[in-house]
């Protein structure tokens, strides 16, 4: 349970929240400010594309479940992937880990 109180004190800092506790209005904020179409933006929103899914989802999620474009499609993964390089710097690594370590644990 203590990192229940982890995620409440990284939600205090909105800017820099990680994606996984965004909900959809706000991933389709971040894909507005990236430059995605409208009609991808609102198809994500219908599909209930919230951050947790964003940080799961690839490239042939976006392609066959959205019907995205190629181009569109890995410009939202490549975004993603430079946001959380940019949140991971700041952040203590050991406090990534102690959220992370339980799901990455077959990577090691």
């Amino acid at each position: 349970e203590a990192h229940q109180e982890n995620a409440k004190s990284v939600q205090t800092e909105a800017s820099e929240q990680s994606p996984k506790n965004w909900d959809e209005s706000e991933v389709s904020t971040w894909l507005k400010s990236i430059g995605v179409k409208k009609q991808y933006i609102e198809k994500l929103y219908e599909e209930e594309v919230d951050g947790q899914i964003l940080l799961a989802l690839n490239e042939d999620f976006l392609k066959t479940k959205i019907c995205m474009k190629a181009g569109p499609a890995l410009l939202i993964i490549q975004k993603r992937d430079e946001l959380l390089n940019s949140l991971e710097k700041p952040l203590e690594k050991k406090n990534m880990h102690a959220t992370v370590c339980g799901h990455h644990d077959s990577l090691r």
